[in-house]
This record gives C-alpha cells, structure tokens and sequence, in this order.
C-alpha cells in the first residue's frame, strides 16, 4: 500500500504557486495542436474549459505556501493565459470555462469501490492543502462573475461528465471546444460530443511539451497514456474510433484505479466484436465479450457483474445520466454575470498583492 504519512508525502521546500504555474502549456506547444486540430477553421470564438481538479492535483504533494489565495490567482490567469494568445496571435476570442470538482462522487465508487482512491487518499492526507483549496475555490464563485466570460462550474463528479454537459447545453454555441485536462478519464470525453471538441494535455516527457486528441484519436491517447505505447501506434481499421470506453473497461484505467481484466492487445481483439450500434446496452455488449473468450481461449474471464460495475462507474454518457438526477444539476447561478470594474480592482487588492490576477490580459 502507498505511503500517504506526512513525511512521505509532503515536500515543504517547494512553493505551491511554483507547481501550479509549472502546470501551463507553454505558448510555444499551442501552434502544432492547434493546426493540427483546426486546420481551416473559420471560427472566431472558441469555447476553453479547463479542468481544476486535475491542475489542483499536484499541490497536494506540497506544503509551502507563499500566498493563500495564489490558487485563485492562477486558475484564473491560465484562463488569460489562452484567452491572450487565442486573440493575439489568432484573432479569436476565448470563452474560458474552469470547472472544479473534488471527485469523490459516489455515482462511481457504488460500482467499483477503489475508484479514484489514489487522488482522494492523496487529498484527504494533506488538510491544509485541502481546506485552501476549497477557500479558494470560495474567492473563484465571488471573482467569476465580475470577469468578462469567464465562469466557474462546481460540482461533485467527473469534470469529465460536467465539461460534457456544459458542451451539450449552456455552451452548446455552435463554436468549437478545447478542454485542458491531464485527467485519464477525459480521453473518452469527445468521443460523445456532437460538438467538435479536442483535449490539449500538457507532458513534458514529448518535444512539444503537450500533445491534442479528439474522438478518432483518443483511442491512441488511451494507449500511450495507460499503457505507454506510441501515440502513433497502429490501431485496426475495424475497431470503432469511439470505443475509448469499452477500452477502459477490458484494460483497465490507472488514474482511476481501475484494473485491467485483459492486455491491451486481446482487448482491442475484442473490440472488433463488438458492433458499434450495441453500444451501451450492457448486456448485448457482454454477450460479445463473452463469445469472443470462448472462441479464442475456451473459457470466460469476466462476470457479467464484474463488466457492468465497470462499465457504469466508466462510461461518460451513463455517468451524465446519474449526474443529471443530482439537484446540483440544476443550479445554473453560475453564469451571472456582473460589471464593476472597481469592485474587480478591489479583490484584486484585498487578496492578490502577492500574486496578482493578470486582468490586463483578460
């Protein structure tokens, strides 16, 4: 079991603001995912949600704070970020969407109960960490509204599941989507979009310091980032581009804890029995699996009960389902927006002097 005591876990040499702002993509990633993603696009605005949970995530493991509401400060200048090289050097204009959410919703660990339990661990052992962060995310729902276009979105489950709603409703504006996100769970994201949405996920470890996928490409992203294949690895031609999910399912998820039943290869074997209009109905889709076992080894491996907890604490689009049924689904306060400048310029003040909000950008 992983070391989660104090001494273990905590690096107290290292400011926190200086591993938050380590989490951009830096100006010079953006130029080859953005032609390779839009080429020809005539759009004018697009639509940039970034997810907190995730860009949060590595401040856990630290314990040196130079400034209180920094976190504040650089959610929202990550946001500037995008929006002054979007107009800058492309001439489009960026709505910037952050969404938080602590991720320790139950509508995944009912199905399977070691979901995500790295990261909770990993939160719920650094309280110092965590309550600033919930009292920043306290400033962010106060600032939000005075920013031009800029929103915070809360909730309790996969940032995954709220960016898709978000994208199918309140932002459902017909421009096209980025989602900034290391997140694993996202890769299954576009895949059940109507909307053209792309991910950009920051990696050091790649020459371009990031690299971008959409839904005919995620299946790729899904093998190098769980299984640390090539981004270019050669998938058949007869496995649906949007089986991401079923993907996660048969070989597991390891950001989510999730284990793996199959390797990666007899798993995109099986995928290819499984036509893509059966998508979601679990037990047609099982019935797939099940044959596929018997005709290539004799014998079956997973219990229906064991492929449909996985399925239903995975998929997106069952996961939105659960989400839409919880009354925070219907709080739409968030996009109220409000124009004072000086009462900007006064937070800005009161909680930033160490680490100002770059509004000049925004």
């Amino acid at each position: 079991m992983k070391d989660y005591s104090p001494n273990s876990l905590y690096d107290e040499s290292i400011p926190i603001e200086k591993i938050l702002y380590s989490n951009f993509i830096k100006y010079a990633s953006l130029p080859e995912m953005i032609s390779k993603e839009f080429a020809g696009s005539k759009a004018t605005t697009v639509n940039i949600f970034i997810d907190l949970n995730h860009f949060f995530m590595k401040a856990y493991q630290f314990l040196k704070v130079e400034s209180y509401y920094a976190p504040t400060a650089i959610a929202i200048n990550y946001g500037a970020h995008f929006r002054s090289y979007f107009r800058t050097r492309l001439g489009v204009y960026a709505n910037i969407i952050l969404v938080y959410s602590p991720n320790m919703s139950e509508n995944n660990s009912r199905f399977y109960p070691q979901y995500n339990s790295s990261y909770i661990n990993r939160m719920r052992s650094n309280e110092r960490v965590m309550s600033m962060i919930v009292q920043n995310i306290n400033v962010l729902r106060v600032l939000c509204p005075y920013l031009p276009n800029v929103y915070l979105r809360e909730g309790s489950v996969e940032p995954g599941v709220i960016i898709k709603d978000l994208i199918d409703t309140d932002f459902n504006n017909g421009y096209p989507n980025i989602i900034i996100s290391n997140s694993d769970y996202m890769l299954q994201v576009p895949g059940f979009l109507a909307a053209p949405t792309v991910v950009f996920r920051k990696d050091s470890k790649l020459k371009n310091g990031a690299f971008s996928y959409n839904a005919y490409s995620a299946l790729n992203a899904y093998l190098y980032c769980s299984k640390h294949l090539d981004l270019n690895y050669p998938i058949p031609v007869d496995v649906p581009k949007r089986f991401v999910t079923l993907l996660m399912v048969l070989s597991g998820l390891p950001g989510r804890k999730v284990k793996s039943v199959f390797d990666y290869k007899h798993s995109i074997d099986i995928l290819k029995y499984i036509p893509v209009t059966i998508y979601g109905n679990v037990e047609d889709m099982y019935d797939n699996v099940q044959k596929y076992m018997l005709s290539h080894t004799g014998r079956t491996t997973m219990s229906y009960k064991e492929f449909s907890d996985r399925f239903y604490a995975l998929d997106v689009n069952f996961q939105w389902k659960l989400y839409r049924e919880l009354p925070e689904y219907m709080d739409r306060s968030y996009l109220t927006r409000m124009n004072d400048p000086n009462e900007v310029k006064a937070i800005n003040n009161k909680y930033f002097q160490k680490s100002p909000i770059d509004l000049e950008r925004l």
